[in-house]
């Protein structure tokens, strides 16, 4: 969703399908980083 590869839509599919693989992949955790949280 965040680099258009899939609209916003999707994501209700994704949680109602109670299948991980429907997600796609996941990224491994080594160098994931937060660098910035925004509060409104």
């Amino acid at each position: 969703v965040g680099v258009g590869r899939a609209k916003p839509d999707w994501i209700p599919e994704v949680f109602t399908a109670l299948d991980r693989r429907v997600a796609g992949a996941t990224a491994p955790p080594q160098g994931l980083c937060l660098t910035k949280v925004l509060y409104d």
